[in-house]
């Protein structure tokens, strides 16, 4: 019963600091804004497959502490959705900021000296390393994020052979219990007063 009631503090925490790294985005500047928005995306898919893990933990309860986490869940549920839809803001913000630096023609290629060619070459070059570097961080995050879902899956089944295992052990007990109650019904009715 602690573990679920730490794993529901858990997802509260998570949840608060990534409501503050949200708010904090606009303080950083773009290129780092960039970066932060893809690791507020990574943790709200974390903070996601946590409630997923906590909705199972609720299914393994009685009904009597079900209605208690379920109402939790609610809640989890519903600021999760808050923190997607502030995301997903920031993250059309973005596009159209980049949009509306797309549509700022640059100067044609044909109009610039050697010396302008030569510093818009090592432009592109250092944005593509600049690309190239985003690219294999978020390689490495998915393989991370991976990993944890891979753990989380493998705990999540270890928790469901459990209550499989038990659900057995529960069912055996009921027909040894009814054995012997068919027991006593019978002596107790073959006893003449």
């Amino acid at each position: 019963m602690a573990e679920i009631d730490d794993l529901l503090k858990e997802i509260q925490g998570m949840q608060e600091t990534l409501s503050k790294d949200i708010a904090g985005l606009d303080k950083k500047e773009p290129s780092q804004r960039s970066q932060s928005l893809n690791k507020c995306q990574n943790k709200l898919f974390f903070i996601q497959t946590r409630i997923g893990a906590y909705d199972l933990e609720i299914l393994q309860l009685g009904r009597h502490y079900q209605v208690k986490h379920k109402e939790a869940l609610g809640v989890l549920q519903a600021k999760g959705k808050e923190l997607k839809a502030e995301l997903d803001r920031r993250k059309a913000e973005k596009k159209d900021l980049a949009q509306r630096a797309a549509l700022e023609e640059p100067r044609k290629l044909e109009e610039m000296n050697v010396q302008e060619l030569i510093q818009t070459g090592d432009k592109y070059q250092e944005e593509a390393k600049k690309i190239a570097g985003r690219i294999l961080q978020n390689i490495h995050s998915a393989d991370q994020k991976a990993d944890q879902i891979n753990l989380e899956l493998d705990k999540q089944g270890k928790q469901v052979q459990s209550a499989k295992e038990k659900a057995q052990d529960t069912q055996g007990e009921l027909k040894r219990t009814q054995k012997y109650l068919r027991y006593f019904v019978k002596k107790f009715t073959s006893i003449k007063f």
